[in-house]
């Protein structure tokens, strides 16, 4: 489905971002993964044989635009042009310890937060999109939360960021989609075998009532966001532009 397409995945190192570089690769894709050096990008192609003529990791901070512009610039360079940009990359886990609800989370927690889940998507957007339009156009994939539309009792920073990566999202696609860039996000729900703030600072018991809201009878996995996103950038999804879809089970109806 992607064969010889160029894709960027930031996040590569974290659950749903490894799947998704993994899906790409066994689609055919030359694959740019990216995190926080020492959060193993490179290591996200485990097992999948000899695939190092078509994934190359790099290290990035998001938030920090000399990192974005570098690895804009590196995938370009790598690949000869970038179709496909997922942004998965944002402070989750034990990064949001800090973050509670608006009287509890630390102002440090806020500006750190919204730094890499909103400013960093913003920034990857802002730098890929230029390459994107000079070969005609691409797809953009940004990970939400179902927290977005919801909000939480806690985690006040991580909801109101990935709000405001809803928002962009439509932004972009209003203003590039007639240039052929088609920007869309994903909204999980919970995410079992991830670095996910569910599985730092949930109960077993709060995790099994999701299970059982939910309508297909189980939490979600990786693969099932890495299928949503694979859909989304594909010339399938041709018709999908400006759109924020919930992978979540059901469990939000």
């Amino acid at each position: 489905m992607f064969e010889g397409k160029a894709v960027i995945v930031t996040g590569a190192a974290g659950g749903i971002g490894r799947e998704i570089v993994r899906h790409f690769l066994t689609s055919g894709a030359n694959v740019t993964g990216s995190d926080l050096a020492g959060r193993g990008a490179g290591t996200a192609t485990d097992g999948l044989g000899d695939v190092a003529d078509r994934y190359a990791a790099i290290d990035a901070d998001i938030a920090d635009e000399r990192d974005v512009a570098a690895l804009v610039s590196g995938a370009a360079e790598r690949w000869g042009s970038i179709d496909v940009l997922v942004n998965v990359a944002a402070v989750t886990g034990a990064g949001l310890r800090d973050d509670g609800n608006l009287l509890e989370m630390t102002l440090e927690s806020f500006d750190r937060i919204i730094a890499v889940n909103l400013r960093g998507t913003m920034l990857m957007c802002r730098h890929a999109i230029p390459v994107m339009l000079d070969h005609g156009g691409g797809a953009i994939v940004n990970i939400s939360s179902r927290a977005a539309a919801r909000g939480n009792l806690g985690f006040c920073a991580y909801s109101a960021s990935k709000a405001g990566v809803n928002t962009l999202t439509a932004n972009i696609a209003k203003a590039f989609g007639r240039q052929g860039i088609r920007c869309n996000g994903v909204m999980p729900g919970l995410i079992t075998g991830t670095d996910s703030m569910a599985h730092e600072s949930m109960t077993d018991a709060y995790l099994a009532a999701v299970e059982r809201q939910s309508l297909v009878g189980r939490l979600g996995e990786p693969s099932d966001i890495a299928g949503m996103v694979a859909f989304l950038a594909s010339d399938q999804a041709g018709f999908v532009n400006g759109q924020i879809l919930s992978c979540d089970g059901g469990a939000g109806v």
